[in-house]
């Protein structure tokens, strides 16, 4: 699928639509009200994914990462999205008004679980890059 942009494509795999039938084209849009580029959403999606069909029949999905999925919704199950954790697009101090997590009541357990890079010592790190 060209152009090969994550979101686009991962929201294909997430939706079985094709890119302009589901919305997301791309990492950004342009901000309706300012005109400036700012990060592609959830919102942006014009069709269910198959958390969405999974939960109306009633089975447990859970989904963690996945992009462009904030804000989370609604769903059988928990919902864990790409604003958890450092986001490199917009960076650490990126602050949303909603909980990325669903439920909300699940937020500081999954915050909990999140390592700061700042904090792995060398002899952690090297079990995948030896640096001499």
């Amino acid at each position: 699928m060209e152009p090969a942009l994550s979101p686009l494509l991962w929201t294909s795999m997430a939706t079985g639509k094709n890119p302009e039938e589901h919305g997301i084209l791309g990492f950004t849009v342009s901000d309706v009200g300012t005109g400036r580029k700012i990060p592609i959403t959830r919102l942006h999606r014009r069709v269910d994914a198959v958390w969405n069909f999974l939960s109306d029949v009633d089975l447990r999905v859970d989904i963690v990462g996945w992009l462009a999925t904030y804000p989370p919704e609604e769903i059988n199950g928990i919902m864990v999205t790409d604003k958890v954790g450092y986001l490199a697009f917009a960076g650490p101090s990126d602050t949303s008004a909603v909980d990325p997590v669903y439920p909300d009541s699940r937020e500081s357990e999954v915050e909990n679980l999140i390592i700061q890079g700042s904090t792995i010592s060398y002899d952690e790190f090297k079990r995948f890059l030896h640096i001499d």
